[in-house]
């Protein structure tokens, strides 16, 4: 790495001082390379004296120094060019060049670490971890890069020397041809000559037999007639035996061809046998072939298979995410049922309520009217004791009736002790009363909670929804480039038969129904989510219903025990009133027989009774009736 300063530069790598301390020393600035460096001159001897001839690089910019010191750029100037490629070839130049690049980088590097030493040692180990995931990364995808182009190589290939050898049968099939058409050729004219020669031998016997008569006939001639017609003997000779050297001839020309055609009939069984051995390693050849594209053709029946299996698990998912999708239905329908039952409990539970404050209010007014029972009878006690000191003079006259008026008193305590009961069952009451609503306010509080819950899980489902969307999207983006690919891969296959055409639509299709069956995959295991979920949501609305039913039968029953108790203290309320209106009877006899009995006294004013008027329904007093005297 070079480091500059205003009188100083140095070096820590050797190349960077070999064709930089030329110009650098020649500009007047100190020099200093590290041990192992050399600063090369490229011209001249002395940098300061005589001139000498350099390059440096700053930035991308490459310049060098021309003879009297100045710097121009070494790329563009044409009388630097010539120079720089004068004294460095091409490869060397290159390699200048390249190891320059790689000295920068270097540099760049160096740099960039040092300006990175002042991060955190845990952003440097995340750093480095994230750097070793990223090129474990990248020698994964180099590895299946090189797979890919090395399985492309193989396919391309192979089809290569399939074409070869098609092309290898196709022409052995038709010199086959060729060779089967010549041997039929050379059997007709084999045939043909075989004919021939019978018919020519057939002639040569005839001409033969013919000669042999001759020859008997003129030795017949000869033996009758030795002088007589020897002229015309003699030219009968002479012509056959022209005819005789003419067959003669015409037998040899015959028997030339014939030997011939025997030689080429040899020569053409040698290459009937050649063309056999030909046929036969075709044929072997073609076995081969046809043992390959049977072979294909099975890989081809297998992917076809694994297409219709494919298709049996796309369509088996399909069922069963239409079951479930059915399933989910069931639980919406039943989750509605549910909400009609909580609103149908929600109305009984008003009902309820405004039952349970009807009881209330004729509670309320039962214990008013037990207000006004506890102060009628405290004024009747104090009636009584009035009574009682008006009558301590007729006591002598009246035992008998004294033990009447003390089984009265008696009645009386009892009838206190009852209303004191009655006060601490009314004390009871208003207790469980609070406690009622405390009870309620609690339930009101948990079905504000459910309907909370349940809105929340309401609101899940688009957030579902939204995520398949995006699901989906990114589906299509993956599809999409597979596409291009399959294009891509189809305009480079046009040119092969149709039987690769068919092996390499085939593989598309199966990586599609690939595709297909992983989305299916993908469909289903959400459609199983969201099952469980709506199983999971069934659950719950069945226990809070549960709940609920629990809850409203216990209301009940607290709603039945209160009007139970309601009645009781009905009941002993209308004791009290008709133990009341019975003392209130006796006390106006007692009245009657006392004036009665003191009508002479006639200073003695009588006493005031109240009557309680009676209701129509048998009842006590209530609040509003009126009082006579």
């Amino acid at each position: 790495m070079l480091r500059t300063g205003r009188s100083r530069f140095e070096s820590r790598s050797a190349p960077w001082g070999i064709g930089r301390c030329a110009w650098l020393q020649a500009q007047g600035f100190r020099v200093r390379l590290p041990a192992g460096a050399v600063c090369i001159l490229l011209k001249g001897e002395s940098p300061r004296r005589s001139p000498g001839f350099g390059w440096w690089k700053r930035g991308d910019q490459t310049w060098g120094v021309n003879q009297v010191g100045r710097h121009f750029n070494s790329w563009d100037h044409p009388r630097n060019k010539d120079g720089f490629r004068s004294i460095f070839s091409g490869k060397q130049w290159q390699q200048w060049y390249s190891f320059e690049k790689q000295i920068s980088a270097l540099s760049r590097s160096c740099t960039a670490s040092n300006s990175d030493r002042s991060l955190t040692s845990a952003s440097a180990r995340d750093y480095d971890g994230l750097k070793q995931q990223c090129d474990k990364a990248m020698h994964e995808l180099q590895l299946l890069r090189r797979q890919h182009s090395e399985t492309i190589r193989r396919c391309d290939h192979t089809m290569k020397e399939l074409e070869y050898y098609r092309g290898q049968h196709r022409a052995a099939m038709n010199q086959l041809e060729a060779a089967a058409q010549e041997s039929s050729s050379l059997r007709t004219k084999y045939s043909d000559l075989a004919v021939e020669k019978q018919r020519l031998e057939r002639e040569v016997q005839n001409y033969s037999t013919e000669v042999s008569d001759l020859r008997c006939q003129h030795q017949q001639d000869l033996i009758g007639s030795e002088n007589g017609a020897n002229d015309s003997i003699n030219q009968h000779y002479i012509n056959t035996l022209r005819k005789y050297d003419t067959l003669k001839g015409d037998y040899d020309s015959l028997r030339k061809s014939y030997d011939d055609a025997v030689n080429k009939l040899d020569l053409a069984k040698e290459e009937v046998s050649r063309y056999k051995k030909q046929c036969e390693e075709l044929s072997q050849e073609r076995n081969t072939a046809i043992r390959e594209r049977n072979g294909l053709k099975q890989q081809c029946t297998s992917a076809i298979r694994q297409w219709d299996i494919a298709l049996r698990e796309r369509n088996e998912y399909r069922e069963a995410l239409g079951k479930v999708q059915q399933q989910h239905e069931e639980a919406v329908k039943e989750i509605n049922q549910a909400m009609a039952v909580r609103m149908k409990a929600s109305k009984d539970l008003k009902r309820l309520t405004e039952e349970r404050n009807a009881a209330m209010q004729e509670y309320s007014l039962i214990m008013s009217e037990r207000d006004t029972v506890h102060k009628e009878m405290e004024k009747l006690s104090d009636d009584l004791t009035q009574a009682f000191k008006k009558n301590k003079t007729l006591e002598s006259e009246n035992k008998s009736r004294q033990e009447e008026k003390k089984t009265l008193e008696y009645q009386i305590e009892t009838l206190q002790r009852e209303i004191a009961s009655a006060l601490h069952d009314r004390d009871k009451a208003l207790k469980e009363s609070n406690d009622l609503r405390e009870k309620f306010g609690e339930y009101t509080a948990k079905e504000e909670s459910v309907r909370d819950g349940y809105k929340s899980r309401l609101e899940y489902n688009p957030y579902n929804r939204e995520r398949d969307n995006s699901r989906e999207d990114q589906t299509e983006t993956l599809k999409s480039p597979r596409d291009m690919y399959g294009k891509s891969q189809k305009e480079r296959m046009d040119n092969l038969d149709q039987a690769n055409q068919e092996i390499d639509r085939l593989r598309k299709q199966m990586e599609k129904l690939q595709v297909e069956l992983q989305e299916a995959i993908q469909e289903a295991e959400v459609s199983k989510r969201r099952r469980d979920w709506a199983f999971s949501e069934r659950d719950k609305i069945v226990l809070e219903r549960e709940s609920i039913r629990t809850l409203c039968d216990r209301l009940r029953k607290e709603r039945d025990r209160a009007v139970s108790d309601l009645a009781e203290a009905l009941r002993d309320s209308d004791d009290i009133k008709k133990q009341r209106n019975e003392a209130s009877k006796e006390l106006k006899d007692l009245n009657v027989l006392y004036i009665g009995s003191k009508s002479d006294q006639s200073s003695t004013p009588p006493l005031k009774i109240l009557s309680v008027p009676q209701r129509e329904d048998g009842g006590g007093a209530r609040k509003g009736d009126s009082y006579t005297t």
